[in-house]
């Protein structure tokens, strides 16, 4: 069986210079604080918000401020550990510290790279109109929360990410260009509901964040096995919290928040497997503690033995062709239909005993800011039983790729070592791998990414006396590594 292995990958738009407002009104001049020399972030980086004015006039200098998530859930200054960057040097240069010096009025996207590990950037506007969006940030009971993040994000012109964090009072202030905003307030262990607001003028914008209380979560896995269910429906079938569902994801993952404290049974169940439920108990000291129930289905046999896989996870934005093995005893008929119109069966329409289905999944229209398209090819027969065949496919999404500082172009007869930046504005649904197409280019380190980030990558030294192209596929974009002979 083929089992596709393609993933997908976000863009990063280009800064459009025709929403510069060369007629407005011009920014006062920006605090510049000295760098802050922190120590450098332990620990893998999992994403990188890069913080500073929104705005400056040609002539003013700031101070850019890079923090790192790392796997642990914490923050911490990644300033001084990252490469910084100008995407438009003309427009606005920046040093190795993170100093930004405007030049001329026009757009950049200014870039850090922390530790080499993630890619965070936010946008800057020299000479343009901005407008202040403040605000205050309660819980439900109406008290301020500290250090609690709004996050600001803009699909179409101006192309801003931006992430300012409340003070002791719980205000937060930050300035931005006129345009259409995705607004969402966050903190950990709080409920983030996401507003969508059009900036125009100055705007004052207070959220209310709802703690999420007690929570059960856990995985879903295939008995025996450590396979995961997606799309399994978990349901609080009786006693307290009765009602309360939630369906697994990629990962076989689900979370129930906001449970009330009592015994209650909690029930799994997908086509194609037999269900199992299990009695769970919520004292009211476990009140601010997240339970874990970690549940796993038998696949049923009343129809089929197998069908594999169950999810093609990552199936690539420009469509193509899959392939799935049914199992089945001898003398069993079974049919394969596909639930949505994207997806077309083309060989296995119906079956007898053991065989394959051909499917089809036409190109996904979908912009970058759109999660995966998701449809499913059923596997069913009259008997009782059937399965269900996941298929995730990416929006359309085209990662930006960009040689790290230190890559040689081209590289010496006696090979070396070189990296390639992956740009995305969709760190969500964009999900990409880098595979080499020559045996003298050797990916180092992970090849895997989400969202912005890179690879390294190793050229073996030249035998052949002659300069030699190869390419490595990352986000099904071709990067050509040319070495000297």
């Amino acid at each position: 069986m083929r089992v596709l292995s393609w993933l997908c990958a976000g863009s990063l738009l280009a800064l459009s210079l025709a929403s510069l407002a060369c007629g407005g009104s011009t920014p006062s001049s920006p605090t510049t604080p000295a760098p802050t020399t922190t120590a450098t972030p332990t620990g893998s980086v999992t994403s990188v918000a890069v913080t500073g004015p929104m705005s400056l006039a040609p002539g003013q200098t700031a101070q850019f401020t890079a923090t790192a998530t790392l796997s642990d859930g914490t923050r911490r200054n990644c300033t001084a550990a990252s490469k910084w960057s100008s995407q438009s040097a003309s427009v606005a240069t920046v040093s190795a510290a993170g100093l930004v010096s405007a030049v001329v009025p026009g757009f950049s996207s200014i870039e850090a790279y922390c530790q080499d590990q993630r890619w965070g950037w936010t946008q800057l506007a020299v000479g343009a109109t901005t407008y202040a969006l403040s605000g205050t940030v309660r819980d439900d009971a109406g008290t301020s929360l500290v250090a609690a993040y709004v996050t600001l994000t803009s699909s179409l012109p101006p192309h801003v990410s931006t992430n300012p964090q409340t003070d002791a009072s719980g205000q937060y202030q930050v300035r931005l260009l006129p345009g259409s905003y995705t607004v969402s307030p966050n903190k950990p262990y709080y409920e983030s509901l996401p507003a969508t607001m059009t900036i125009t003028a100055d705007t004052v914008r207070d959220f209310t964040l709802v703690p999420y209380g007690p929570q059960m979560s856990g995985t879903v896995t295939e008995i025996g096995t450590s396979v995961a269910v997606a799309g399994a429906s978990i349901e609080i079938v009786a006693g307290a919290n009765a009602g309360r569902t939630a369906t697994t994801g990629e990962g076989g993952t689900y979370l129930v928040r906001r449970l009330s404290p009592g015994t209650f049974t909690v029930r799994a169940s997908k086509a194609g497997f037999e269900p199992t439920q299990q009695s769970v108990t919520l004292s009211a000291t476990d009140a601010a503690f997240m339970l874990t129930v970690n549940l796993s289905l038998k696949p049923s046999t009343a129809c089929l033995d197998s069908v594999t896989p169950s999810l093609f996870k990552y199936f690539p934005s420009g469509g193509g062709t899959g392939e799935i093995t049914v199992s089945a005893p001898s003398g069993r008929a079974w049919t394969a239909t596909a639930a949505q119109t994207w997806l077309q069966v083309l060989d296995g329409v119906t079956g007898v005993g053991s065989g394959r289905i051909v499917f089809r999944a036409e190109p996904n229209p979908t912009n970058y800011g759109s999660s995966f398209r998701k449809g499913a090819i059923t596997v069913g027969c009259q008997a009782n039983g059937g399965r269900e065949v996941a298929v995730w496919q990416c929006p359309d999404c085209h990662a930006l790729l960009q040689a790290s500082p230190a890559t040689p172009n081209p590289f010496p007869a006696a090979g070396g070592t070189g990296g390639v930046w992956v740009l995305t504005d969709s760190p969500f649904s964009c999900v990409w791998q880098a595979v080499s197409q020559a045996d003298w280019i050797t990916i180092t380190g992970s090849s895997e990414g989400q969202g912005d980030g890179g690879i390294t990558f190793t050229v073996a030294p030249n035998p052949t006396g002659a300069q030699r192209t190869g390419v490595i596929l990352i986000a099904e974009k071709p990067w050509q590594v040319v070495q000297k002979g």
